[in-house]
């Protein structure tokens, strides 16, 4: 007597499914480990009391290179240079995802630092101290052929701080404004901005700042009109440099 093997059908969307599992599992298994993270991280940077990690990890697509990465936020407790204050820096351990499941450290992108013992300015401090001098936060140039502006200040979605002093600190934030830049063109851009403020003593309020445009990824060309130059003339006599 003869047996035959029976065949067994394995739909394509099982197999599918199985491949997917079994990558994603490999790739979790190949993700930076704790002690891997703080062994690239620690050697940049000096006077290290305390390190742990922060939010969960996430992926995207860098805009530097086009490639995908992989960023970890690292939480560093760092000795100051004032005995009584302490400095907590914030940052993203930033992984290269080159192929699959393999990942290489690139770099540490520093973002926020806070000092303990002196509190942050807030942003409702930023907003004032821009809307009472518009001409310095945007800048001349821009001011005089600036349209509008759209929203209100707020930081970009990776947030960047930076204490130089206890009387100095670098914080970024962006803003949406229309303004000419051609005989017949106008744009909405979405902009970057770095405010440095300064003030005379620690316990003492923001007097003054310096504001410049940055380049930064989050920088972006919204919407680009164009009109006729008797249109655009027009609007030359509407610019918010020229109403104030």
């Amino acid at each position: 007597m003869i047996f035959h093997r029976a065949s067994v059908h394995i739909p394509k969307r099982f197999i599918l499914f199985f491949y997917t599992m079994m990558f994603s599992l490999l790739l979790q298994a190949q993700l930076p480990t704790e002690a891997d993270i703080k062994a690239k991280v620690g050697g940049n940077v000096g006077g290290v009391k305390g390190f742990k990690l922060g939010k969960s990890g996430f992926t995207r697509i860098s805009p530097q290179t086009g490639n995908e990465e992989w960023l970890r936020e690292v939480i560093i407790t760092r000795a100051y240079d004032v005995p009584e204050i302490t400095s907590n820096q914030r940052g993203y351990a930033v992984y290269d995802i080159p192929g699959v499941a393999a990942y290489r450290f690139v770099r540490f992108l520093r973002t926020t630092q806070h000092l303990e013992g002196i509190p942050d300015p807030t942003l409702d401090d930023l907003k004032k101290m821009a809307a009472a001098n518009p001409v310095d936060f945007f800048g001349p140039h821009y001011y005089q052929n600036m349209l509008r502006v759209e929203g209100e200040l707020r930081y970009p979605e990776i947030p960047y701080q930076r204490w130089h002093t206890v009387r100095s600190v670098e914080i970024f934030v962006k803003i949406i404004f229309e303004q000419i830049i051609s005989y017949t063109e106008t744009e909405t851009r979405e902009q970057v901005i770095s405010m440095r403020l300064y003030r005379d003593n620690v316990k003492g309020p923001w007097t003054r700042f310096y504001a410049q445009h940055v380049e930064h990824e989050e920088n972006k060309i919204l919407e680009v009109k164009k009109y006729s130059l008797a249109e655009m003339e027009q609007l030359k006599k509407k610019t918010l440099g020229l109403l104030k």
